[in-house]
């Protein structure tokens, strides 16, 4: 008799997906408007990003469906596969209004991919320890970021995009062959519900309860997180190239340094909170740091790679301890019959993609595009209301 793989080693697999699926995103992505930017004007740069993001939010809702129908390894797997026919002919089609097409699609699967891979990781998880398996999985996926953009900027300015496309197909085929061959799925992971946004933002809305206050102010300062990350990512480096003319492989080594904390800082956040601190200090901590790191951005004007790495590096430590905290504080809160919680949670990253890029081309008509970057540090700030407003777990 064969004997069934235990959750632990589940989990590996599932850390182990994550961090290829990582990869398949990450490669292109600081520098995905820039290869948008080849085909469009900035204006519409945005846009597609909007486009892609409202399709994000549409498949997201809709996936569970497809989950119940078919089972949540095969939606991995098939989705897996789409995203690949859609990632592998961007590195050899030159036509533009091809490769907008394709480039929506794989944008958008990709997350699809990350929120069903989220749901096979709750169900092979336990309460108790869900800030030490959540660090785990957020440090294999930062690994995978960490390791992406010196090797992106470089294989860009010796090769060109078509090379990053072709490393991010490739990353998606251990995916698919850990989900056919590895992971294991039980009848009860197809219990799987229909997210009820309008319900669920009814009931965050009108809800008085301390449980529902505390989910409410936990996923605003989720979409705040990911509202910076949709104006960081998408404006950094445009600014760095454009305005400081610092090169595709120099912005390299600045985001490696910048993506530093995520893989140091995450998991030993995660086991603070478990066992000594809750979360509240750590993600009103992470708040500051990050919102005062990002006010200075605008008043550098020196191109010095180890001063932009290094203010970088600190807006991202303090990124990484609310990523950790609002990952590990919701994941305590919900349980795998909160789909629509969930649902919203995820949303919050396409979602932020049509605010911030909007918000930004709004600021930018009226303002030089380097004062997002003090708007967007203000916000942090702000969003202190939000963590401070929690009731910590422990």
């Amino acid at each position: 008799m064969t004997k069934e793989p235990t959750k632990k080693y589940l989990r590996l697999l599932a850390y182990l997906s994550g961090f290829f699926l990582t990869i398949h995103m990450a490669f292109p992505s600081y520098f995905n408007a820039q290869f948008l930017g080849q085909f469009l004007p900035d204006n519409k740069i945005g846009i597609t990003y909007a486009i892609s993001s409202l399709l994000t939010i549409a498949l997201i809702t809709y996936i569970p469906r497809v989950i119940r129908k078919i089972g949540l390894l095969k939606t991995i797997y098939a989705t897996s596969i789409v995203t690949l026919c859609a990632t592998l002919p961007m590195a050899f089609i030159k036509n533009p209004a091809i490769l907008i097409f394709l480039f929506i699609i794989y944008y958008s699967l990709g997350f699809v991919v990350r929120y069903a891979l989220d749901i096979y990781l709750e169900k092979v998880s336990d309460n108790r320890n869900t800030g030490d398996i959540r660090g785990i999985f957020l440090t294999f996926i930062n690994i995978a970021w960490l390791v992406s953009p010196f090797l992106a900027g470089t294989l860009i300015s010796d090769r060109g995009y078509s090379t990053i496309f072709l490393i991010s197909a490739i990353a998606l085929t251990p995916v698919i062959y850990l989900t056919i061959f590895q992971l294991k799925e039980q009848e009860h992971h197809r219990q799987i519900k229909t997210p009820r946004v309008r319900v669920a933002l009814k009931k965050l809305y009108q809800g008085k309860s301390e449980a529902i206050k505390n989910i409410r102010n936990i996923l605003i300062t989720d979409f705040l997180l990911n509202l910076f990350y949709a104006i960081m990512v998408v404006y950094t480096a445009l600014y760095l190239e454009e305005y400081l003319k610092i090169t595709k492989v120099d912005i390299g080594i600045i985001f490696t340094i910048m993506l530093i904390p995520f893989v140091i800082f995450e998991l030993p956040l995660g086991r603070l909170a478990d066992k000594k601190l809750g979360e509240k200090e750590i993600l009103t901590a992470g708040f500051v740091v990050a919102g005062l790191a990002t006010i200075i951005v605008p008043f550098i004007s020196s191109p010095t790679i180890w001063l932009w790495g290094l203010i970088l590096f600190f807006t991202r430590t303090g990124a990484c301890a609310i990523e950790i905290m609002k990952e590990t504080y919701l994941f305590k809160k919900i349980t795998e019959e909160d789909t629509d919680i969930l649902s919203l949670s995820r949303n919050m990253q396409p979602f932020s993609y049509i605010i911030g890029p909007g918000l930004a081309s709004i600021f930018i008509y009226f303002f030089d595009l380097k004062y997002i970057f003090l708007l967007l540090g203000i916000i942090m700030i702000y969003g202190t209301r939000y963590s401070l407003a929690l009731k910590d777990t422990k």
